[in-house]
């Protein structure tokens, strides 16, 4: 579970971020990422009924997902607000699967700590 200051819940929020963020996408995934005044890193879950017309599918995603960034949190940069938007066949997909797309996702928007002052470095 995530912690409460962590959550991006609030529509206008939400809003923002897909008006303004950075966007890459995967095959089940697609990541987007703002810079944030908050201190800490704040994530979103969007899954619409395009993964899935069942109810509890959409939330077996939403909790996968959920549990894979509480294992990132701690490694994420402060100051983003960033979303996770399931798509299409998400839900059909192996948690390691996701877990990966995920991570890789992350890496390319940099929104682990240090990862722009590797990507300055070189």
């Amino acid at each position: 579970m995530l912690p409460k200051t962590n959550r991006l819940n609030k529509e206008r929020e939400i809003i923002q971020v897909l008006r303004t963020g950075n966007r890459k996408s995967g095959r089940l995934l697609t990541a987007v990422s703002a810079a944030s005044l908050k201190p800490y890193p704040r994530i979103g879950f969007l899954v619409s009924k395009k993964v899935s017309n069942k109810t509890n599918q959409r939330n077996l995603v939403k909790r996968r997902l959920r549990y894979i960034v509480a294992q990132f949190l701690a490694s994420l940069n402060p100051a983003t607000n960033s979303l996770l938007i399931a798509r299409t066949g998400a839900n059909l997909v192996p948690f390691s699967e996701l877990k990966r797309e995920a991570k890789s996702l992350f890496e390319k928007l940099h929104l682990f700590r240090g990862a722009r002052d590797k990507v300055n470095q070189t």
